[in-house]
C-alpha cells in the first residue's frame, strides 16, 4: 500500500446475524483527496464508517486509516481522524464553547494548544457569534457546524463525515460546503451521502410536486389572494378592544439563553 493511501478497504464485510451488510467492499482514498460515498439507504455507508471509525469491527476483510489497522491499533485509528456521525453527539446543556473545551479534553490537548485550535475552527465553522449559547438553542445548520468543529479540534489529517448535509434547508447546505472546501485544503475527506434518486423515492410524487411548485411562488400569491379575501368578511373587521385604564401590560420574562463567552487569551 502506497504511502499516499490515506483510507483503504480490501474485500470489507460485515454481518449483522445472518443478515449481510456489507460483501466485500474494495476502494481506496488518496492524500488530499475529498471523496464521495454515494448509495441508497440501507447500502452499507454508515456501517462502513463506524468501520473505519472502530466503532465495530468488520467480520472480514482489511481496513487500515493511514497505515493504521482499525482492529490491531484502533487507537492509532482514532488519533488520525475526526468523525462526524449523521446525528451528531452533541451536549444539549453545554454553550458550545464548554462543548469544544469538553472534546480538547477528551483528546488530550493543552491549554495552548485547544487556544490555537479552537480560534481556527471557530473561524472556519463560522461559530464567533454563538459561542456562549447553549446548544440546545442553535439551529440545526449550527449544530451540524459544532460537530465538525469537534471533529477537527485535535487538527486531524483524515476527516469522516457521515451524511453531514442531511436535513440541511438549501441555504445551510450551501455554507456547510463552502466550510467543507475550506477543510478539504489542508486534509483528506470521506463523506457520505443519499442518492438523488432514492430520495425522490422516499418522497413520493406528492412532495416531489409540492418542491416542484414552491419556486414558482403560484401557490404563495394564490393563499395571498385567499388571505385577502378571507379578510374583507364581516368577523375581520370589528376593531380590537381597547385595554382597560390603567392596566400594565402583560409581559414575558425571556429566559437568557446566551452566556457571556470569548476564547481564551
Amino acid at each position: 500500500m502506497s504511502n499516499d493511501v490515506m483510507i483503504y478497504a480490501n474485500d470489507l464485510s460485515k454481518s449483522f446475524g445472518s443478515f449481510r451488510a456489507l460483501d466485500k467492499i474494495n476502494f481506496e482514498v488518496s492524500r488530499g483527496e475529498i471523496v464521495g460515498f454515494l448509495g441508497p439507504n440501507g447500502a452499507g455507508k454508515s456501517t462502513t464508517m463506524r468501520i473505519l471509525t472502530c466503532f465495530i469491527s468488520p467480520t472480514g476483510g482489511t481496513a487500515r486509516v493511514n497505515g493504521h489497522d482499525v482492529f490491531d491499533e484502533p487507537l492509532k485509528v482514532r488519533e488520525s481522524l475526526g468523525y462526524l456521525p449523521q446525528r451528531a453527539p452533541l451536549y444539549l446543556e453545554m454553550s458550545v464553547l464548554e462543548y469544544l473545551r469538553f472534546a480538547a479534553d477528551l483528546r488530550h490537548l493543552d491549554a495552548d494548544t485547544f487556544r490555537k485550535r479552537a480560534k481556527s475552527v471557530v473561524e472556519v465553522c463560522g461559530l464567533a457569534q454563538v459561542l456562549g449559547k447553549e446548544i440546545r438553542y442553535l439551529s440545526h445548520g449550527y449544530r451540524q457546524r459544532v460537530g465538525l468543529a469537534q471533529a477537527l479540534i485535535h487538527d486531524p489529517p483524515i476527516l469522516i463525515l457521515d451524511e453531514p448535509t442531511s436535513d440541511l434547508d438549501p441555504n445551510e447546505k450551501a455554507e456547510f460546503l463552502d466550510y467543507l472546501k475550506q477543510i478539504g485544503q489542508e486534509r483528506t475527506v470521506m463523506l457520505s451521502t443519499t442518492s438523488p434518486r432514492s430520495r425522490r423515492r422516499a418522497r413520493g410524487p406528492s412532495s416531489s410536486r409540492a418542491a416542484a411548485s414552491w419556486p414558482t411562488g403560484r401557490s404563495t400569491r394564490s393563499a395571498r389572494r385567499a388571505g385577502a379575501s378571507a379578510t374583507s368578511s364581516p368577523s375581520r373587521s370589528r376593531p380590537r378592544p381597547r385595554p382597560t385604564a390603567g392596566a400594565a401590560p402583560r409581559r414575558r420574562r425571556a429566559r437568557s439563553r446566551t452566556r457571556s463567552a470569548s476564547l481564551p487569551a
